[in-house]
């Protein structure tokens, strides 16, 4: 520290010369200190770090020297070290992590809210339905409603206009699954009509309307239905008199998915 202030102070020697001599004479002055002469030379350039102190007002002889602490602040201010920049990553890692994961959550429940309200909405349409020709619509035994168009035989594809042979419209859209890949399960209770089950798969284990194992509280499964895939559904609604896990439709109730 003793040779820094030295050199520092010689500096001030150097306030008669000309501009090009000064700038000189600092280069050749900060060089033993890495890296300062450069920011030295760009500060001086700039006029930014020379200053004055004058006592005019007192009568004393012009005291004309150069700032210290702001030459020192120049030279020496530190950047983040590699300690530092690892613990900020780390940090935006961990809340980018908890971010996605949060995210991902609601989503899932945005998504279950709209199969529990699509739910809701068919089975109204399949009362109507039900009212106006005194039976519920068939099923293509692969869990898709078939009761639309001519001679209210053929399959009424989610997502669409479903209208009987008559052409009365019980829902200007069949509404299907939310996520890609999944689909609704709807099963008649055989050729006469009197009974239906409409399966989903809710996507959150935790949402409170799934039935649970005693004891283990697994979710349950009901056997015979597809709704992701090969994956069976874990929610429904079904008509008045007939239960969703009924034994006679083969849906019973499983822990295995």
């Amino acid at each position: 520290m003793k040779q820094y202030f030295n050199r520092t102070y010689a500096l001030s020697s150097l306030r008669d010369r000309s501009d090009g001599a000064a700038i000189s004479s600092l280069y050749e002055i900060a060089e033993p200190v890495p890296n300062c002469h450069e920011r030295l030379l760009r500060q001086v350039q700039s006029c930014t770090w020379l200053r004055f102190a004058r006592n005019d007002s007192e009568g004393s002889p012009r005291n004309d020297r150069l700032n210290h602490d702001q030459l020192r602040n120049s030279c020496f201010k530190r950047g983040f070290t590699l300690m530092e920049l690892l613990v900020v990553i780390v940090i935006l890692g961990v809340l980018i992590t908890v971010g996605i994961s949060s995210y991902t959550s609601t989503q899932r429940k945005s998504r279950d809210v709209h199969r529990k309200n699509d739910m809701r909405q068919i089975a109204s349409a399949l009362e109507l339905y039900y009212n106006d020709k005194g039976r519920y619509p068939n099923d293509d035994g692969a869990g898709k409603i078939k009761g639309c168009d001519a001679l209210d035989n053929v399959v009424c594809a989610w997502g669409r206009l479903m209208k009987d042979s008559k052409g009365t419209i019980y829902m200007v859209t069949l509404p299907g699954d939310p996520a890609s890949g999944g689909q609704y399960y709807y099963d008649a209770n055989g050729g006469q009509g009197k009974g239906y089950q409409l399966y989903a798969r809710l996507e959150s284990i935790q949402d409170i309307d799934l039935k649970r194992e005693d004891g283990t509280g697994n979710v349950y499964y009901y056997l015979g239905t597809q709704c992701a895939g090969t994956k069976k559904c874990n929610y429904g609604i079904a008509s008045p008199d007939l239960a969703l896990d009924d034994a006679s439709q083969g849906h019973t109730l499983t822990t295995t998915d």
